[in-house]
Parts: structure tokens; sequence; C-alpha cells
């Protein structure tokens, strides 16, 4: 045995240089396998910590009675941070729709008018007991109300022989910093969040006209008008 090592010597070194030089690869690239997976592990976990210490927004509406007959006609809006404080005051923007829909048999057709005075109080950023945004609109449900109820009317005429609904719905954007100083922007509709597509879809569709973007110029005639001339 021993004659065989003296005289394999060399041939038995290189193999165990071999050997060790490939468990010395596999050794290296099983730790930089190691490495890799926690690092990947540990930028998950960055990730999640980032989207957990994200703000969270609540949105609460509720009705008012006005002074004068005691209906309920005036729209509180209130928006607030529920989750992880941001570094910077939200900057919130509210837009309020009008949305008529004039059915026909099976047939479907809608309009929607942007109500750029519905809420004609509003304070933006941070307000105290996490608010970040405040509106007040008097008298705008009202003025909702009666729009709806003229639209039931309207469906009752036997001469219409079609039905109409009028709708409200708001959509809100809002822009904020995050406790490690990074900009976000989200979109809300009602109080579901939504992407920026839809969000700038609904913007660049509303029906633009001066006479039907205020409480004060708004009335059922004048949009049944206009889905009658546009849906004919």
């Amino acid at each position: 045995m021993i004659d065989y090592l003296t005289h394999n010597k060399d041939w038995l070194t290189l193999v165990v240089s071999i050997v060790v030089g490939v468990a010395t690869v596999i050794a290296t690239c099983v730790n930089a396998y190691l490495v890799s997976k926690q690092n990947e592990i540990y930028q998950e976990q960055t990730a999640l910590q980032k989207k957990q210490n994200q703000p969270v927004f609540s949105f609460s509406t509720q009705l008012e009675q006005d002074l004068d007959d005691g209906k309920y006609g005036t729209e509180v809006l209130t928006i607030r941070n529920v989750g992880q404080t941001t570094s910077q005051p939200c900057q919130v923007k509210v837009n309020v729709y009008f949305k008529i829909t004039k059915s026909v048999g099976a047939d479907r057709d809608s309009l929607y008018f942007q109500i750029e005075d519905y809420f004609n109080v509003a304070s933006n950023g941070d307000t105290g007991d996490n608010e970040v945004y405040y509106a007040k609109g008097c008298g705008s449900n009202r003025k909702y109300a009666e729009l709806y109820y003229a639209a039931i009317e309207e469906s009752k005429k036997e001469e219409s022989n079609c039905y109409f609904f009028i709708d409200k719905f708001t959509i809100t954007k809002i822009e904020y910093c995050d406790i490690y100083n990074k900009e976000h922007i989200r979109y809300y509709m009602d109080k579901a969040e939504i992407s920026k597509e839809l969000y700038n879809n609904i913007v660049s569709q509303a029906y633009d006209d001066y006479r039907f973007n205020s409480l004060r110029n708004i009335s059922f005639s004048g949009i049944k008008t206009i889905i009658d001339d546009v849906h004919k």
C-alpha cells in the first residue's frame, strides 16, 4: 500500500487538489446563493415594512340638518388618515359629479357633469384628529335630491317612454410624502381606491359645459335636454 502511494504520489496530489478545488467552488456557489437569498428576503421584508408604514385613508360622509326647515340638505365629507403618519401635510383634491342615465328598453346611456361648487367650505391639510380634509356643502344634498326626484317624476310620464336616473359620485386625488420622504399619489372613487388611468378617464370624459357645473345653474330639464341630444 505504501509503495502504491509512493509511486502514485503526484497523481493522488492532483486528485486531492481537484477535489478540494471543486469543493471550494461548490462552497463558494452555495455561500453566494445563501447571501443572495438573504438579500432577497431582506429586500422583501424592507418592501413589506415600507408598505405597512403607509397612511390609510378613511372616508366619512354625513348629512346635517339645515337651520331653516330642519331637512338634511347639507353634506359633510371628512377624510382621515388612520394609518402611518406622513412627513408632510397631505394635499387633497375632490371632484363631485352628477350622473344622469337614460334607459330606453335595453339601451342605457349616461352623461356626468362635474359640480364645482358642491362643497363650498373646505380645509386641506392636517387639521387635527388625523383629519387631512374636511368639506361642507351647504344645501348641496338638497339640490341633489331635487334632481333625483325630478328624474323619477319624468320617468312616470307615459309620453316619456323611458326612465331617467340621477346618481352622484366623487373622485379624490391624495398626494403625500411617507415617513421615508417618498412621494405618493393615490386615487379614489367614493371610498374605493382606483387606478390613475381610471381617474384620468373619468376626468377626461365628464361633459364639459359651464351651464351645468354649478349647483346654481344645473337643472333636470337642462341635463335631460343634453342627454336627449347626445343620445338620440
